[in-house]
């Protein structure tokens, strides 16, 4: 994750932590993929597959959360840096 200059210093730390859940989610959804490429092997929804699902949704609400802290100018410079 590289890290990302605020527009103004007071939303610095909301700029961060979005980037880490950003981080964070991809990660999980990247494992969350993996499983379910193996579940379709099996034709079985398992219950670590579950767990990453709820652990996506988790990490995806927590970078909304900050994102709605910040003004509409920072998001979409958080969005054109995360794409």
């Amino acid at each position: 994750m590289t890290n990302l200059k605020a527009i103004t210093k007071k939303n610095q730390s909301a700029v961060n932590k979005a980037l880490q859940w950003n981080s964070k989610y991809d990660g999980y959804n990247d494992k969350r993929d993996e499983i379910e490429c193996n579940i379709e092997c099996y034709n079985d929804e398992s219950k670590e597959w579950r767990q990453m699902d709820r652990k996506c949704e988790s990490a995806w609400d927590r970078f909304l959360d900050y994102m709605s802290e910040l003004p509409s100018n920072q998001q979409k410079a958080i969005y054109k840096h995360i794409n």
